[in-house]
């Protein structure tokens, strides 16, 4: 009796764990038109989290909250230059006011950024410009990333932002890599 649904409880976790596959490779499938695998020089932008909200996330002051929204822009932008456009010369915003893209042949920004109240994901739109002329090229539009919760708020950011340095990995290179 044990072994049948000990069999029955495998299959329905390999049932899930390949429904939780198919979700993620759907993510991670291109969603613009536009070929941006030659590009050489990116300058990408800073993820301007609300740093007013500071109190509906529990940190004791506006500055405790800016300095997680730092720390966290830190992160993602070294994952930027040293995993997701790997091959690729990266600069980044050193603040929320530098958008600074001169001598770089793409741009990257975001706008439309919010924190979901109930998964804490990141919501945002991603923009691929032209720096010379300042024209949008293409956008990802609003999109919830990382919808799953775990058990620390900026553990929660920090993944979010990893889905969007993926993302972003997609759009530029036409291609995820692992």
């Amino acid at each position: 009796m044990k072994r049948p649904v000990l069999i029955v409880g495998l299959l329905i976790c390999a049932g899930f764990l390949t429904s939780l596959e198919a979700r993620n490779s759907k993510n991670l499938s291109k969603t613009t038109n536009i070929d941006l695998s030659t590009t050489k020089k990116v300058f990408v932008g800073w993820v301007d989290l609300p740093a007013d909200q500071w109190h509906i996330w529990g940190y004791g002051s506006r500055s405790d909250w800016q300095q997680v929204i730092d720390d966290l822009n830190q992160d993602f932008q070294n994952d930027c230059q040293n995993r997701y456009l790997d091959g690729m010369v990266v600069r980044v915003a050193k603040n929320r006011n530098d958008n600074n893209a001169a001598d770089s042949d793409l741009a990257i920004a975001f706008s439309d950024i919010h924190i979901d109240n109930k998964t804490y994901g990141i919501s945002l739109s991603i923009h691929f410009l032209d720096p010379k002329t300042g024209a949008e090229i293409t956008v990802v539009p609003p999109h919830l990333y990382y919808e799953r919760r775990v058990f620390r708020f900026q553990a929660y950011l920090r993944k979010a932002l990893q889905d969007v340095g993926m993302r972003i990995q997609v759009e530029a290179t036409g291609s995820p890599k692992q």
